[in-house]
């Protein structure tokens, strides 16, 4: 049972909510040791306490804070390694208090024993769990936590609020998505706030559920895009902390809401001057870096245009020619030369079966044949059969070299127009609507940054008037003689209005328009053009085929009439070399007939094939569509950057609105010109933000 400390005035906590964040997702996993120091975010922590407990897996660390001196603990989360941390994790989901959790009371009790008053507890994970389950026990203990996992059922009395928690859910923590998705967040006490946090990446669960992917040589926490030296290769800064915004002021973290008004006096003006000098300039000077990387990547795409369309024909040549299985279609997608020269092949062996035909009937329409013959009242002249075969043989003729000038012209002619769109009819449809839409940003996001600039000015000049005043204030008082006590207005205000943009208003849904009206056309051209000719082509090929068979069966026939139709004509061929003469003619004639219909099969076959699997290639091929229009990788780079520099200009806006919120409502014209440079800022940011927005998925 976890007993709860009750009546104990909560203290002015002075440690942020971003370096609790931080200590929980990164520092509480290192190997730290004790009386080291560890620095977050420009703040120095003292490492007092190490904590393994190998019967019950509790780990924790101690640490002080030696700006403020108070004193922290931060759990450490779940070590996959540990079959005690799996088994606690299993029993989080019951309404057993597993033995880890209670460890982290009694470590808590045992800290505050041996250092005094603890005012902070965080955690990530199952360390978050754990954190929380000491913030319940303990309502005077600040704590934040970090992804945390839920507490067993009983523990979190549904009534309470439970002021003194904070769990911060980054936006692609798994852990957190299931735990709100399984209707089972009530067992996560105090707030719960999502935060711009994690890359939306399956491969990066881990990285996502912890805040943090570790540091690189230069200590930055960072998610390298793109290949080096490749145009667009740079990096996004993923520490969850700083998805955490926090009063310039005061430090309080503005998540909770409307932060306490504060003084306006000289030293509050000149805090709001570097601020924006500072932490706003660095900010915003990242999300100017993301944007101009993501340009590079739009521009560096645009650049391989021909390349994209040459390897889209490329793909489409060899899944066509692929399809029919058969070589006679190689390179029909080109110029068909082996198609067409076979054809010419074909009529070649026709006109020598046919000749070959003529000797064979001139011997059938001469003695002895003509006299078995007459007797038998049969015609065995071959000599019509050919014409059908040759009027087949010319429509198939026809149809090839249609087919061989079509599909050459279609690839070559109509697939640049599968680029072809956007607002101004861009021959590189995404390319250009995108760059079109940055060039725009990139001129707004200049304004931004002049228009802080002038606001950074404009607030370190009325912190000087304001200082100027004192001294006014402080030498009538020496003097008896009463100043003046109001405080100019410094500076005109200027006019900072940003572009619109119209370009990309369905966003990078963008793609997926041109994507649909590319194939829309191939499909139309599929089923208008090349599936009827292909159809036309294989009947052609089938009835010749079959006249072929005729003229095979016709010669085999009459030959097997004239040597085995009756006794004079066998006596005729045992006193005579007729019937081997005959069987030689015979072979000649059908020779060039079987190769012949040996490649009207393969022919008929191959068109067969095409038509049958065509539908399969066309949906295939959509995705070589998709990658040619924009490669895939180089667009999920631009969405990362996007989201990146829309995650700051988010972070910027709750900024804004704290500085709104804290310079409105007061009479001084000086202030009261502040605020409406203030909310023009913060209205330029939500329309940057917007702009920027466009350029995510």
């Amino acid at each position: 049972m976890i007993n709860v400390k009750k009546n104990i005035e909560a203290p002015h906590h002075q440690v942020s909510d971003q370096d609790l964040v931080e200590i929980s997702g990164y520092h509480a996993y290192m190997d730290y040791t004790e009386k080291q120091i560890v620095q977050v975010n420009g703040n120095n922590y003292r490492v007092k306490d190490i904590h393994e407990d190998t019967s019950n897996g509790l780990n924790a660390i101690t640490f002080q804070s030696l700006e403020t001196k108070e004193m922290l603990i931060a759990y450490t989360g779940t070590d996959t390694k540990d079959k005690k941390d799996i088994i606690t994790d299993a029993q989080l989901l019951s309404d057993m208090v597993p033995d880890q959790v209670q460890a982290a009371n009694d470590y808590f009790n045992k800290m505050e024993q041996k250092f005094g008053p603890v005012s902070y507890v965080c955690g990530n994970s199952l360390g978050g769990g754990n954190a929380n389950a000491v913030g319940v026990a303990n309502p005077h203990v600040k704590t934040v936590t970090l992804n945390p996992a839920l507490l067993p059922e009983g523990v979190v009395d549904y009534d309470k609020e439970y002021t003194n928690i904070t769990n911060y859910f980054g936006g692609y923590d798994v852990l957190t998505k299931v735990e709100t998705g399984l209707f089972l967040g009530h067992r996560i006490p105090g707030k719960q706030i999502e935060i711009n946090h994690g890359i939306p990446d399956f491969s990066y669960l881990a990285t996502n559920h912890t805040g943090y992917i570790g540091k690189n040589e230069t200590g930055e926490q960072i998610y390298m895009i793109g290949q080096p030296g490749q145009p667009g290769y740079g990096a996004i800064y993923i520490d969850a902390d700083a998805g955490v915004v926090s009063s310039i002021w005061t430090g309080q973290s503005l998540h909770y809401g409307q932060t306490d008004r504060i003084d306006i006096n000289t030293e509050n003006m000149q805090q709001l001057a570097d601020s924006l000098g500072g932490h706003v300039n660095d900010r915003m000077s990242l999300v100017k870096s993301y944007l101009s990387l993501s340009g590079d990547v739009v521009e560096h795409e645009g650049s391989r245009y021909y390349e994209r369309l040459h390897t889209l024909q490329e793909n489409f040549r060899e899944m066509f020619e692929d399809a029919a299985g058969s070589p006679l279609f190689s390179g029909i997608t080109r110029t068909g030369n082996i198609i067409k020269n076979e054809i010419y092949h074909l009529i070649t062996l026709l006109d020598t079966a046919e000749s070959k035909a003529q000797s064979l009937n001139y011997v059938l329409n001469s003695p002895p044949a003509e006299l078995v013959e007459f007797v038998f009242q049969k015609d065995l002249n071959v000599d019509t059969l050919f014409g059908d075969a040759r009027n087949y043989l010319f429509k198939v003729r026809s149809g090839v070299e249609e087919l061989t000038d079509l599909i050459p012209h279609f690839v070559a002619k109509k697939f640049p127009e599968f680029f072809e769109g956007g607002t101004n009819h861009f021959s590189d449809a995404v390319v250009g609507e995108i760059m079109a839409h940055y060039e725009i940003v990139g001129k707004n996001n200049v304004t931004v940054k002049q228009h802080l600039k002038s606001y950074e000015n404009r607030a370190s000049l009325t912190a000087g008037a304001f200082a100027e005043r004192d001294k006014l204030v402080a030498g009538g008082i020496s003097t008896g003689v009463p100043p003046g006590l109001s405080v100019p207005i410094v500076g005109p205000i200027g006019d900072f209005s940003l572009q619109d943009s119209p370009y990309l208003k369905v966003g990078m849904k963008f793609l997926e328009v041109q994507l649909d009206i590319a194939f829309l056309a191939f499909t139309q051209f599929s089923h208008s053009r090349l599936l009827p000719l292909l159809g036309v082509l294989e009947g052609a090929a089938v009835v010749l085929e079959s006249v072929l068979e005729g003229i095979s069966a016709a010669i085999k026939g009459a030959v097997s009439f004239i040597l085995n139709g009756s006794l004079p004509m066998k006596l005729a061929g045992m006193l005579t070399d007729f019937d081997e003469k005959i069987q030689a003619l015979v072979n000649d004639a059908l020779e060039p007939l079987d190769e012949l219909a040996n490649t009207v099969e393969g022919l008929r076959r191959g068109l067969g094939n095409l038509i049958v699997f065509y539908p399969t290639l066309l949906n295939n091929f959509k995705p070589y569509i998709e990658t040619a229009l924009f490669s895939k990788s180089n667009y999920y780079s631009v969405h990362l950057y996007n989201l990146a520099a829309m995650n700051i200009l988010e972070e910027m806006d709750m900024l804004f609105k704290d500085i709104v919120h804290q310079l409105s409502g007061h009479k001084a014209n000086a202030i009261d010109a502040l605020h409406q440079v203030s909310a023009k800022v913060k209205e330029n940011m939500a329309v940057l933000h917007e702009q920027v927005d466009r350029g995510t998925l």
